[in-house]
């Protein structure tokens, strides 16, 4: 690489670093998981936003792998999954290939739940890109997916 190259390569580096950062911060600062929970009808902590989507994605799953995908805690966890589980948004059945071990499930109530979240996700995200062009969101999605993919790799490592 040439020093010109280098040097875009890093200015490039951190604006990536900045818009990262801002992006996690200002998500948290302005409550979305709060506004995407009471928009599907739950008045819960906003933390358990992230346990919801864990379960809906996993289907049944262990506690902890639940805990995994949600970026907590085991401890945490297992505290979420039962508050939810008080709500009659999850259930906890006996895994088959194992009666000691509980798996975590949505109720059809949280199914409910979920699709409402993913509604609400969607039409703040809509609102979010209203001005851009379909083939700028396109881009965008495609991009941040790739993102994604390469944190989890990194994590799978």
């Amino acid at each position: 690489m040439v020093e010109d190259d280098v040097v875009a390569r890093e200015r490039a580096l951190n604006a990536l670093d900045c818009a990262a950062g801002a992006m996690v911060q200002r998500a948290n600062r302005v409550h979305l998981y709060g506004e995407m929970l009471r928009a599907a009808g739950l008045a819960v902590e906003d933390a358990l936003y992230p346990v919801i989507n864990a379960v809906a994605a996993l289907g049944p799953a262990r506690v902890a792998d639940v805990s995994a995908t949600a970026g907590i805690g085991p401890t945490t966890g297992s505290r979420h999954l039962s508050q939810l589980e008080r709500l009659g948004v999850v259930r906890r059945t006996a895994d088959p290939a194992d009666a000691r071990v509980a798996l975590v499930e949505l109720t059809p109530h949280g199914r409910r739940i979920a699709e409402r979240l993913r509604d609400s996700r969607r039409r703040i995200f809509a609102e979010l890109v209203s001005d851009w062009s379909d083939a700028e969101v396109e881009r965008f999605s495609r991009q941040l997916q790739r993102f994604v993919d390469r944190i989890a790799e990194r994590r799978a490592r």
